[in-house]
């Protein structure tokens, strides 16, 4: 979940989203009540708000991780039925994970510093 202001929701609904944000989420954008291959992790594990699939009417977002405070991102689902019903090639230790990360931070910074090396010699 995620909390945010009245005016950050009005904000996402009238133009950050370019479909709808909140319901009632109508045809012909949104089939079926917004039911229509939308489960409970599109609007309730960030989906809706992160997707930028046009079919799956994301707003789009982009997620910003800490990578120094890391751990304060991740919170332990005790459920575990995402674990039996998603297939195992598709689960990453978090371990893994904060590597993946870091290494993608560190070409970045990498190319950023490239480019602006790049941009003072012309």
């Amino acid at each position: 979940g995620f909390m945010i202001s009245r005016e950050y929701i009005h904000l996402i609904e009238t133009d950050i989203c370019p479909r709808r944000f909140l319901p009632p989420f109508e045809e012909p954008i949104f089939l079926n009540n917004g039911l229509w291959q939308n489960n409970v992790e599109f609007y309730s594990g960030g989906f809706q708000l992160f997707s930028n699939n046009p079919e799956d009417a994301g707003c789009n977002l982009q997620r910003i991780i800490d990578l120094d405070n890391f751990s304060k991102h991740l919170i332990y689902h005790t459920t575990n039925n995402k674990q039996k019903s998603i297939h195992r090639e598709r689960l990453v230790k978090v371990d893994r994970l904060f590597s993946q990360l870091h290494a993608a931070q560190t070409m970045a910074a990498a190319e950023k510093e490239r480019r602006e090396q790049k941009a003072s010699t012309i």
